[in-house]
């Protein structure tokens, strides 16, 4: 039985009344659902012109897993005295290992003058899991194994919370679930100015599995941003850097040879030319989104194995998978979340900049200028420290590629070198950061003169309007007085 949705009776009723007993624009609401029946009645049922559903479909002897995801955050001087509450709450201030508990060991990091140190956080785990020597019993997600947290100090103001969950055999299969699904309609909805868009299934079906990897890569974000929260999640959840570690049983990732495998391009592991490989984590690959809001570090199952850095792991390959990948990972994950960092910083002062346009027309100047110069005040001091700092740990090359994994391009671009372009942009970035703080303190001073002024002429004008009118009644009760005399 065809569903009939509410606003079709509706479209219905309209189109059965006379013309001239109905609005113009009601008629044309009218007209849009009767468009969007009719495209969406067009797809349903139709086969893609560009896809057939086994081509989104991974084949049976495929298999696609997400084995681990991380997250990292970053604290600055502003937000340093919730990372240490954040710690304590998670229960990682005692001593377990005879050096010290490991807040202390962030503090030590944070007071020398150049950083450059690490802590191990420790293992959280579920509440009810086996509370071996070192794990730590945790509020996790459901469908997350463990937890593994390392606390890297980049400079004495900086410091990057680094968070990998391991995730369940139930959890690691959903997005390769979602991909097997054949089951979508095409999908549509109103816009303003009676017009009309419509999703085909394909279209439904990739923004589905997008949502999929999203969803598990929100994890550790939303677990740092409840327990610890930084300078990321000051932004909001979908600023924090995060990654995802996927293998495939068939597919290799991001190599041409995948071009035109479209199951791999919906899940993301399609061919991509500005794709990364390293000696050092051998049989994986590494790549970013178009916006670089994540990573993906994805290798084929068969050359994982084949590389033997699985060996003495454990017996759980996907455990293994992910601890190797952390071990060389993170070093990485801290520069690329310490860059995405400046960026955003450069962001919110172009924020503060736009919204102190316009500030002396305006209404109630005194006012915006006071809250835009606490933002300022509060914004622009951690921007130029960081700036400042990440410009001089990237001015020795030897210290900046120090424990990070080196990735190189692959084919045509073998010569790119990825740990020297994140040095090549936060050193540009830093820069334009400084200069952009400069200018806009310069401009806000200027604002801030111009506002006085102009504060300065309204009290006089009121001042010369009420002498004016003392004097007025002053004259009307002489004249009252010298009359009735």
């Amino acid at each position: 039985m065809k569903k009939v949705r509410p606003h079709s009776r509706i479209a219905r009723v309209i189109r059965a009344l006379p013309a001239r007993a109905v609005p113009e624009q009601v008629r044309r609401y009218a007209r849009a659902v009767q468009m969007l029946e009719e495209s969406i009645e067009f797809h349903r049922g139709r086969e893609s012109v560009l896809f057939k559903p086994e081509d989104t479909t991974p084949p049976e002897n495929e298999q696609i897993n997400t084995h681990a995801v991380w997250a990292v955050e970053l604290y600055t001087p502003l937000h340093a005295a919730r990372m240490i509450d954040g710690l304590r709450a998670l229960g990682v201030d005692t001593d377990q290992t005879g050096f010290g508990p490991p807040t202390e060991s962030v503090r030590r990091g944070r007071s020398y003058p150049l950083g450059g140190s690490w802590v191990n956080l420790g293992l959280f785990v579920p509440h009810g899991s086996s509370a071996f020597f070192g794990r730590i019993p945790a509020d996790l997600p459901s469908g997350v194994t463990a937890a593994v947290a390392y606390m890297w100090t980049i400079t004495s103001s900086l410091s990057a919370l680094v968070v990998q969950f391991v995730l369940t055999d139930e959890l690691e299969a959903s997005v390769d679930r979602t991909a097997r699904r054949n089951d979508f309609e095409a999908k549509g909805e109103l816009l303003r100015g009676s017009g009309v868009t419509v999703q085909p299934p394909e279209n439904v079906k990739q923004a589905a599995i997008d949502e999929a990897r999203k969803k598990l890569r929100r994890l550790p974000a939303d677990w740092i941003c409840k327990h610890a929260p930084g300078a990321f999640a000051a932004r909001g959840l979908d600023a924090m850097p995060t990654a995802e570690l996927v293998t495939a049983e068939l597919g290799l990732p991001f190599a041409e040879e995948t071009r035109r495998i479209e199951y791999m391009r919906f899940l993301g592991l399609g061919w991509d030319p500005l794709a990364w490989q390293s000696d050092e984590l051998k049989g994986w690959r590494l790549a970013f989104d178009r916006g670089d809001r994540f990573m993906v570090v994805a290798g084929r199952r068969g050359d994982v194995r084949a590389a033997g850095q699985l060996e003495h792991r454990g017996s759980d390959e996907s455990w293994a998978m992910a601890m190797v990948a952390n071990d060389y990972l993170q070093k990485d994950l801290v520069i690329w979340a310490a860059s995405q960092h400046l960026v955003q910083c450069q962001e919110r002062l172009s924020e503060i900049r736009d919204a102190g346009k316009g500030l002396v027309s305006g209404w109630f100047p005194t006012v915006r200028l006071k809250r835009i110069g606490e933002e300022f005040l509060r914004d622009s001091l951690d921007a130029r420290t960081a700036a400042a700092e990440l410009k001089r740990f990237s001015a020795s090359d030897r210290d900046f590629r120090r424990e990070a994994a080196e990735w190189k391009g692959v084919g045509q671009f073998g010569d790119r070198d990825l740990l020297g372009s994140f040095r090549d942009a936060i050193r540009a970035n830093a820069g334009a950061l400084l200069s952009s703080e400069e200018r806009l303190r310069d401009s806000l001073l200027v604002e801030t003169t111009m506002v006085s002024t102009i504060a300065n002429l309204r009290v006089q004008r009121w001042l010369l309007i009420v002498t004016v009118l003392a004097a007025i009644a002053a004259s009307v009760s002489l004249y009252l007085t010298v009359s009735s005399g």
